[in-house]
């Protein structure tokens, strides 16, 4: 799939309310910076995209998607992922987007979800004023298997959700998570327990281990 300059706007789908891309052919073999991909989106605009996981984007089963230049706007996820969701062996790279005022109405991710053996590196994208009932209003990242993971150079502005406003990070794997977040911005993110917001400096990170203790780091 090659998605390029496209406009979707007030769609609602089971899963992914513009796109469900799962098992797909690889699109580019050789020859440019999308070499092995199943899926480029790049330069489209969702606005108002309804979906159960993933408002937007459902991305599972092997896929490896290159996101750039994108816009995810007001955009809701009934459970995970208000702009995009991926897992089962996803490898996402995301560049360059924003995603502002999306949702995920019960679950992780009010921006950006992946989990279950999926690797992401996020970079040169902006997460503003998004929310999650439970943890990562920006970004949540629960993989099964700890994989290759960072958010570089990104900001996180005036994002919300019950634990770490920013970004959650958790996952039941053996090895630990070392994320690297260089150069990434937080501002404003506004963490709540039992509705209640979390001090004057809004917890933005978390990092859980299961079974475990909570890390908390507040930015």
């Amino acid at each position: 799939v090659w998605a390029s300059d496209c406009v979707f706007d007030d769609l609602v789908a089971h899963t992914g309310g513009a796109m469900s891309l799962e098992d797909a052919a690889v699109l580019v073999s050789q020859g440019n910076r999308y070499q092995g991909c199943r899926a480029v989106i790049e330069k489209d605009t969702f606005t108002g995209v309804t979906g159960g996981n993933g408002g937007a984007l459902y991305l599972a089963t092997d896929v490896s998607a290159y996101c750039t230049d994108d816009t995810f706007d007001a955009c809701q996820a009934a459970q995970n992922g208000g702009g995009m969701f991926g897992e089962d062996a996803v490898r996402l790279v995301v560049e360059g987007s924003l995603f502002v005022r999306n949702e995920a109405l019960r679950s992780f991710g009010g921006g950006l979800f992946t989990g279950s053996h999926a690797e992401m590196r996020v970079s040169a994208t902006e997460f503003r004023e998004n929310r999650a009932s439970f943890g990562g209003g920006g970004m949540a990242y629960v993989p099964s298997v700890a994989g290759d993971t960072s958010f570089t150079d990104c900001l996180f502005r005036a994002n919300e959700a019950s634990l770490a406003a920013a970004v959650y990070i958790g996952t039941d794997a053996s090895s630990p998570l070392a994320p690297s977040d260089a150069g990434t911005i937080y501002e404003d993110n506004v963490s709540t327990f039992n509705g209640v917001a979390v001090g004057s400096t809004p917890v933005s990170l978390a990092f859980e281990r299961h079974p475990g203790t909570v890390r908390v780091y507040s930015g």
